[in-house]
């Protein structure tokens, strides 16, 4: 299988503190290596969610004409620790859906499933109730 690798990067301390300064999660596991030494991770670990907006970022900068995302899905499958070499790759890509993945050294760490559509229903209720997407 064929992957088109979108972005690829090393995420180091400096990352994790400006993702910190920005979310508020100062978690000692992203941010002290020897309170991560403590911890089953071992080391300080990139925070999931800046991996996963990284992963977004590569994807619409790669398809910025994009059909509207109606749903998306994350599985966080392995630790990225600060300092590993990281790649976005397009595993998938249909009409329908396509699926994202970081991979470290080859072995996915993150897993993206994007379904492509208009996320909200065809009739306008008229209501003022947010809408809930999955």
């Amino acid at each position: 299988m064929s992957l088109n690798v979108l972005a690829e990067r090393d995420f180091v301390a400096a990352d994790q503190e400006r993702f910190a300064a920005v979310c508020g999660d100062r978690n000692p596991i992203h941010m002290d290596p020897v309170a991560a030494r403590r911890t089953i991770a071992g080391f300080p670990v990139v925070h999931g969610i800046h991996a996963l907006l990284w992963a977004l970022d590569s994807l619409f900068q790669y398809l910025p004409k994009l059909a509207p995302v109606a749903s998306i899905r994350v599985s966080f499958e392995k630790l990225i620790y600060v300092g590993d070499r990281v790649q976005v790759v397009l595993s998938h890509h249909d009409k329908q859906r396509l699926r994202v993945e970081i991979l470290i050294e080859g072995i996915r760490a993150l897993r993206l499933e994007v379904a492509l559509g208009d996320p909200r229903p065809n009739q306008d209720t008229g209501s003022n109730e947010p809408l809930l997407y999955t």
